[in-house]
């Protein structure tokens, strides 16, 4: 009697080594501490991966943009949507269809977050795009700069210091 443990600390009791999957290691007993510490490269790694989706999510917040009339509103920012309907994909078609034409339809309006319909202009549609853009981008670098950190950190503590502020 021993147990198989997987490499995600899962583990279930098993008769002997043979019942053991290709991604389980056999062991008599629970290692101690359990579940057993992460290494420093598994540290590491979890913590990237927390960085990498906290990137997603500030790539994604609403984002306040005045337009030339003066009308400050918060947008949305949302990505990635499989449908093409996401905020930024919709915006980056209207941005490039309306740069194509030169400027957009009379009377053109945007929604806001707060389902305000605002007048907007061609100038407008692209200055809300690249408000979205800084934001990106600004994420984009803090996210190399905490990978890079967690990537020079020599313990354990130091990498799980290392969050997005």
């Amino acid at each position: 009697m021993g147990y198989a443990i997987n490499q995600s600390n899962g583990f279930r009791a098993v008769d002997a080594a043979s019942d053991c999957n290709s991604d389980e290691a056999y062991y008599v007993a629970l290692p101690s501490p359990w579940p057993p510490a992460p290494t420093l490269s598994e540290a590491q790694k979890s913590q990237n991966a927390l960085i990498d989706s906290t990137y997603l999510t500030a790539t994604q917040l609403d984002v306040t943009y005045t337009t030339g009339a003066g009308v400050t509103k918060t947008y949305q920012a949302d990505c990635g949507g499989a449908t093409g309907l996401d905020s930024q994909s919709v915006l980056l078609k209207a941005v490039t269809g309306y740069g194509l034409a030169g400027a957009v339809p009379p009377d053109f309006i945007w929604k806001s977050a707060d389902n305000t319909l605002v007048a907007f202009t061609l100038d407008d549609l692209k200055g809300l795009y690249s408000v979205m853009l800084a934001q990106g981008s600004a994420a984009f670098a803090k996210r190399a700069t905490l990978k890079a950190s967690i990537a020079a950190a020599k313990t354990i503590d130091a990498v799980e210091r290392i969050i997005w502020e």
